[in-house]
């Protein structure tokens, strides 16, 4: 069991509903040779992300930093 807050159950649920319901599959689809969002599809929707938005490059593992930080800050 993995404990999520309601929203983030809200968007699953919402992602499979719209999905059609399928008893197999990947919850995060890719055009990846594996079929699923993997590193290396992670690092180029980074890339594009950062060059469509004119952001300051930075590495994404400071997201997770920032999405922890501002979780703690609501509990």
């Amino acid at each position: 069991m993995l404990p999520m807050v309601p929203t983030v159950d809200e968007a699953l649920l919402s992602r499979w509903e719209a999905a059609g319901r399928p008893t197999e599959c990947w919850v995060f689809p890719s055009n990846s040779r594996e079929g699923h969002f993997n590193k290396d599809a992670a690092k180029e929707q980074h890339a594009r992300a950062l060059n469509l938005s004119g952001v300051r490059p930075f590495e994404p593992y400071c997201l997770k930093h920032t999405a922890l930080t501002e979780f703690g800050a609501e509990v």
